[in-house]
C-alpha cells in the first residue's frame, strides 16, 4: 500500500483523520496501524480489536467514505507480525504523530518509507531529536500553529508547514455515534461530567 498511518493513542486521530480521509477520497489505498505496544499508559489496552476496528469503519461509513483501506492491530506480541506486514506492503509514506515513546516493548520498523510528521507544538523537535525513526526520511512537518513554521524549519532544516487547522474538518461531519452511545447507560443520572485527557488547541 502507499500510505500508511500509524496510531499510537486515540489522540492521534484528532490530527490525522482528516488527511487519511483526504487520500481515500482521493482514490489512495491507506493502510491503518494501530499499535499498543507500550508498557505504561496504553490507551488502546481496554479496547478489543473488534472495537478499534468498528470505530474507524464507523468513522468512515457516516461520511460515506468507499476507499481502498486495511485495519491492522499490533499488541505487545506483534513485533514479528508487524515486520511481515511492512516488509509485504512497504509504505511509500507514513504519516505518523507520536516518534518518541518512553516506554515502548518494541517499535514498528519505518525502513525506507518516507515519514509525514504531525508535531504538537515545539516539544516536537525534542521529540525529533529522541526519536527512534530515521530523520533523513522526513519529508515534511505538519504543523499546528502558524507561529512554529520558521520555528521547525530552522531546527529541523525539514520542510514545515501550517495548513490550517485541519483536526478541525471533520468535527460536525459525522453523525455515528454507535460504538459511543452513552444514553441508556447513562440516563439514571441527571448530570454527567466529562473530563477528557486531551484539548481541541
Amino acid at each position: 500500500m502507499k500510505n500508511a498511518f500509524f496510531f499510537f493513542g486515540i489522540t492521534n486521530f484528532q490530527d490525522m483523520l482528516p488527511p487519511m480521509i483526504d487520500l481515500l477520497k482521493k482514490g489512495e489505498n491507506v493502510w491503518i496501524c494501530i499499535f499498543d505496544i507500550v508498557y505504561k499508559k496504553k490507551q488502546f489496552y481496554y479496547y478489543k480489536n473488534c472495537e478499534l476496528k468498528n470505530y474507524v469503519n464507523s468513522i468512515l461509513k457516516s461520511l460515506k467514505i468507499k476507499g481502498t483501506y486495511r485495519i491492522d492491530i499490533y499488541r505487545d506480541e506483534d513485533e514479528k507480525v508487524y515486520k511481515s506486514h511492512y516488509n509485504v506492503k512497504k509504505p511509500e509514506l507514513i504519516f505518523i504523530q507520536d516518534i518518541h515513546h518512553k516506554y515502548p516493548l518494541w517499535l514498528p520498523d519505518t525502513g525506507k518509507s518516507k515519514l509525514i510528521y504531525f508535531p504538537w507544538g515545539k516539544d516536537g523537535i525534542n521529540n525529533l531529536e529522541k526519536s527512534y525513526v530515521n530523520k533523513k526520511n522526513i519529508m515534511l512537518n505538519i504543523l499546528r500553529h502558524k507561529e512554529d513554521e520558521e520555528y521547525f524549519e530552522q531546527k529541523t532544516g525539514i520542510n514545515s508547514i501550517y495548513f490550517g487547522r485541519i483536526w478541525d474538518d471533520y468535527i460536525s461531519l459525522s453523525k455515528e455515534t454507535k460504538n459511543l452511545s452513552f444514553d441508556n447507560a447513562f440516563s439514571q443520572f441527571k448530570k454527567v461530567c466529562f473530563i477528557p485527557e486531551s484539548w481541541i488547541a
